[in-house]
């Protein structure tokens, strides 16, 4: 549930970006229960629990219709979202 993990600076930076800063938004198509999302068409990040790198990876290359965001965000944004979604999936 939103809220229900502390996060570091960083991974609320991480949080917000995939909420509403990245082009499309992580949270349109993943599911991940602390941002209180519900997209269908990726896989559900709580189910998956990616590793830091498997997202990192995921974002720089795409993987299937998800897009690249390697020119989109920066290598420091891309880490704060990866670091979000490891600590919130890591804490279920």
């Amino acid at each position: 549930a939103p809220g229900s993990v502390e996060l570091s600076e960083a991974q609320i930076e991480g949080r917000e970006l995939f909420v509403e800063g990245a082009s499309p938004p992580c949270g349109t198509c993943h599911t991940l229960s602390e941002a209180a999302t519900s997209g269908s068409v990726g896989p559900n990040l709580n189910v998956l629990a990616p590793s830091e790198e498997q997202v990192l990876e995921a974002m720089s290359n795409g993987v299937g219709v998800m897009p690249t965001y390697g020119e989109s965000l920066s290598d420091a944004q891309r880490q704060k979202i990866a670091a979000y979604i490891r600590a919130v999936v890591g804490a279920q």
